[in-house]
């Protein structure tokens, strides 16, 4: 990631070397975007640099900074007391588990939901690292436009996790359900 500046606008330019059995993140932006989902970052431009060299895909987001991840914000915000603390912390989780269950209802899994994921800049927190995001079958996202957009195989987007995806998400924050590759979910597999 390399961090720039431009007329007194931080931004983000996140470069992804994915395995192209893997969901673009730049697709699941598109259908974060697409189903109105709030507390998601603002996508500049994004796109495929190369669509298949030796099984991965390289793709290119600029991203609106986001802020910092709420642990490390809320240390600076030590000297406003435990009780202000509490409060920023409970606005905080409310923001990011009402993107998360707006994202679930949209058929659009995270799945790798850790410390890191969640960011805070002035009073607004974004969910960021949407790249182990899995599409629910027959949600109501369109995964087919999706995929002529962003050159996936779109079984890959919405398949049995063992089968498609090699990489879930981050091991120590992944729910046993997705680990073992359950076809049945909740909600709690995502916070």
């Amino acid at each position: 990631m390399f961090r720039t500046e431009k007329n007194g606008r931080n931004f983000i330019l996140k470069l992804a070397w994915t395995p192209v059995k893997q969901l673009p993140e730049s697709a699941v932006y598109d259908a974060l975007k697409a189903a109105n989902i709030p507390n998601i970052p603002l996508i500049i431009d994004s796109g495929i640099i190369i669509e298949n060299s030796f099984g991965y895909r390289v793709e290119y987001l600029l991203i609106e900074d986001c802020g910092v991840p709420l642990v490390e914000y809320l240390q600076t915000q030590m000297l406003l007391g435990i009780s202000k603390q509490s409060d920023i912390a409970a606005s905080a989780m409310f923001q990011a588990v009402e993107c998360i269950y707006s994202a679930w209802n949209a058929g659009i899994l995270h799945r790798d939901i850790t410390a890191d994921s969640v960011v805070v800049k002035g009073d607004q927190v974004r969910i960021i690292d949407w790249g182990y995001t899995k599409l629910v079958k027959d949600g109501p996202v369109d995964v087919d436009a999706l995929a002529t957009k962003w050159l996936f195989n779109k079984d890959n987007a919405t398949g049995d996790e063992g089968s498609s995806a090699p990489i879930i998400g981050t091991p120590l924050y992944t729910s046993i359900p997705v680990l073992v590759g359950a076809t049945q979910r909740s909600i709690a597999d995502d916070v």
